[in-house]
Protein backbone atom coordinates (compact mmCIF):
# COMPACT_ATOMS: atom_id res chain seq x y z
CA UNK A 1 0.00 0.00 0.00
CA UNK A 2 1.33 3.47 -0.80
CA UNK A 3 2.11 6.06 1.87
CA UNK A 4 -0.92 8.15 0.90
CA UNK A 5 -3.27 5.19 1.08
CA UNK A 6 -1.83 4.21 4.46
CA UNK A 7 -2.44 7.74 5.76
CA UNK A 8 -6.01 7.69 4.43
CA UNK A 9 -6.54 4.31 6.05
CA UNK A 10 -5.21 5.60 9.36
CA UNK A 11 -7.68 8.49 9.27
CA UNK A 12 -10.57 6.06 8.73
CA UNK A 13 -9.35 3.78 11.51
CA UNK A 14 -8.90 6.69 13.94
CA UNK A 15 -12.60 7.53 13.65
CA UNK A 16 -13.50 3.91 14.44
CA UNK A 17 -10.84 3.54 17.17
CA UNK A 18 -9.41 0.46 15.46
CA UNK A 19 -6.04 0.53 17.15
CA UNK A 20 -4.81 -2.79 15.81
CA UNK A 21 -5.16 -1.50 12.24
CA UNK A 22 -3.77 1.93 13.13
CA UNK A 23 -0.70 0.27 14.63
CA UNK A 24 -0.31 -2.02 11.65
CA UNK A 25 -0.43 0.94 9.25
CA UNK A 26 2.02 3.00 11.30
CA UNK A 27 4.38 0.04 11.39
CA UNK A 28 4.07 -0.32 7.62
CA UNK A 29 4.90 3.37 7.14
CA UNK A 30 8.04 2.90 9.21
CA UNK A 31 9.03 -0.18 7.21
CA UNK A 32 8.69 1.87 4.02
CA UNK A 33 10.68 4.77 5.47
CA UNK A 34 13.53 2.49 6.56
CA UNK A 35 14.28 1.93 2.88
CA UNK A 36 15.36 5.59 2.64
CA UNK A 37 17.90 5.78 5.49
CA UNK A 38 20.68 6.35 2.97
CA UNK A 39 19.06 9.52 1.60
CA UNK A 40 20.69 11.82 4.16
CA UNK A 41 24.18 10.78 3.07
CA UNK A 42 23.21 11.77 -0.48
CA UNK A 43 21.86 15.13 0.66
CA UNK A 44 18.26 14.12 -0.06
CA UNK A 45 15.14 14.06 2.08
CA UNK A 46 12.07 11.87 1.82
CA UNK A 47 9.57 14.61 2.66
CA UNK A 48 9.30 18.33 2.26
CA UNK A 49 9.37 20.17 5.57
CA UNK A 50 5.62 20.82 5.33
CA UNK A 51 4.87 17.15 4.63
CA UNK A 52 7.04 16.10 7.55
CA UNK A 53 5.22 18.54 9.84
CA UNK A 54 1.87 17.17 8.66
CA UNK A 55 3.05 13.63 9.44
CA UNK A 56 4.29 14.74 12.86
CA UNK A 57 0.90 16.33 13.60
CA UNK A 58 -0.92 13.15 12.62
CA UNK A 59 1.43 11.05 14.72
CA UNK A 60 0.73 13.32 17.70
CA UNK A 61 -3.02 12.87 17.17
CA UNK A 62 -2.58 9.10 17.13
CA UNK A 63 -0.37 9.22 20.23
CA UNK A 64 -2.98 11.24 22.10
CA UNK A 65 -5.76 8.93 20.94
CA UNK A 66 -3.85 5.87 22.17
CA UNK A 67 -3.09 7.49 25.53
CA UNK A 68 -6.70 8.57 26.02
CA UNK A 69 -7.99 5.10 25.15
CA UNK A 70 -5.51 3.41 27.47
CA UNK A 71 -6.27 5.76 30.36
CA UNK A 72 -9.94 5.01 29.97
CA UNK A 73 -9.27 1.25 29.82
CA UNK A 74 -7.02 1.38 32.91
CA UNK A 75 -9.75 3.13 34.88
CA UNK A 76 -12.33 0.57 33.77
CA UNK A 77 -10.07 -2.30 34.79
CA UNK A 78 -9.50 -0.78 38.22
CA UNK A 79 -13.23 -0.42 38.83
CA UNK A 80 -14.20 -3.92 37.68
CA UNK A 81 -15.30 -5.98 40.64
CA UNK A 82 -16.58 -9.31 39.31
CA UNK A 83 -13.53 -10.19 37.28
CA UNK A 84 -10.73 -12.59 38.15
CA UNK A 85 -7.02 -11.86 37.91
CA UNK A 86 -6.56 -13.87 34.72
CA UNK A 87 -9.18 -11.81 32.90
CA UNK A 88 -7.60 -8.62 34.21
CA UNK A 89 -4.24 -9.79 32.87
CA UNK A 90 -5.76 -10.27 29.41
CA UNK A 91 -7.11 -6.72 29.53
CA UNK A 92 -3.68 -5.35 30.53
CA UNK A 93 -2.15 -7.25 27.62
CA UNK A 94 -4.66 -5.58 25.30
CA UNK A 95 -3.49 -2.19 26.56
CA UNK A 96 0.11 -3.16 25.84
CA UNK A 97 -0.84 -4.17 22.29
CA UNK A 98 -2.43 -0.77 21.71
CA UNK A 99 0.66 0.91 23.20
CA UNK A 100 2.78 -0.54 20.38
CA UNK A 101 1.57 2.37 18.27
CA UNK A 102 3.51 4.69 20.54
CA UNK A 103 6.63 2.66 19.82
CA UNK A 104 6.07 2.89 16.07
CA UNK A 105 5.56 6.65 16.36
CA UNK A 106 8.90 6.91 18.15
CA UNK A 107 10.55 4.90 15.34
CA UNK A 108 9.09 7.15 12.64
CA UNK A 109 10.24 10.21 14.56
CA UNK A 110 13.73 8.70 14.75
CA UNK A 111 13.77 8.34 10.99
CA UNK A 112 12.51 11.89 10.45
CA UNK A 113 15.05 13.32 12.88
CA UNK A 114 17.85 11.34 11.22
CA UNK A 115 16.79 12.43 7.75
CA UNK A 116 15.84 16.07 8.33
CA UNK A 117 16.49 16.84 12.01
CA UNK A 118 17.46 20.52 12.03
CA UNK A 119 14.60 21.54 9.73
CA UNK A 120 11.88 19.90 11.85
CA UNK A 121 13.42 20.16 15.33
CA UNK A 122 11.23 23.02 16.51
CA UNK A 123 8.06 21.23 15.41
CA UNK A 124 9.07 17.93 17.01
CA UNK A 125 10.03 19.78 20.19
CA UNK A 126 6.61 21.42 20.33
CA UNK A 127 4.47 18.40 19.41
CA UNK A 128 5.94 14.92 19.83
CA UNK A 129 8.66 15.39 22.42
CA UNK A 130 6.54 16.61 25.39
CA UNK A 131 4.39 13.48 25.85
CA UNK A 132 7.45 11.23 25.67
CA UNK A 133 9.41 13.43 28.09
CA UNK A 134 6.43 13.43 30.47
CA UNK A 135 6.78 9.67 30.90
CA UNK A 136 10.28 10.15 32.29
CA UNK A 137 9.12 12.78 34.78
CA UNK A 138 6.83 10.22 36.41
CA UNK A 139 8.52 6.83 36.11
CA UNK A 140 6.74 5.09 38.98
CA UNK A 141 4.30 2.52 37.68
CA UNK A 142 5.49 2.77 34.08
CA UNK A 143 6.25 -0.31 32.04
CA UNK A 144 9.80 -0.88 30.79
CA UNK A 145 8.76 -0.41 27.16
CA UNK A 146 7.26 3.00 27.99
CA UNK A 147 10.52 4.15 29.54
CA UNK A 148 12.63 2.76 26.70
CA UNK A 149 10.48 4.44 24.02
CA UNK A 150 10.76 7.76 25.83
CA UNK A 151 14.53 7.51 26.23
CA UNK A 152 14.90 6.57 22.55
CA UNK A 153 12.76 9.54 21.50
CA UNK A 154 14.90 11.92 23.55
CA UNK A 155 18.13 10.38 22.27
CA UNK A 156 17.02 10.78 18.64
CA UNK A 157 16.10 14.40 19.29
CA UNK A 158 19.41 15.13 21.01
CA UNK A 159 21.50 13.34 18.42
CA UNK A 160 19.84 14.62 15.25
CA UNK A 161 18.05 17.80 16.28
CA UNK A 162 19.30 21.35 16.27
CA UNK A 163 20.92 23.19 19.18
CA UNK A 164 17.61 24.71 20.29
CA UNK A 165 16.02 21.26 20.64
CA UNK A 166 19.08 20.02 22.50
CA UNK A 167 18.76 23.00 24.84
CA UNK A 168 15.03 22.35 25.28
CA UNK A 169 15.80 18.81 26.42
CA UNK A 170 18.71 19.72 28.67
CA UNK A 171 17.16 22.90 30.07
Amino acid sequence: MSYMKLMDEIEKRKKRLEFDMINQNIKEIFKQLKLFYGFKAKGMTVFTVEDAKTLINRLKEIHDLIKANNSEMKEKIKTMKNIDEEEKEYLWEDIEKVDKGIHHIMEINGFLMNNMGPTISAHVGATLLPPYAQVLLQINGKKDYELIDSVCMICDCMEHGDDALFGQICG
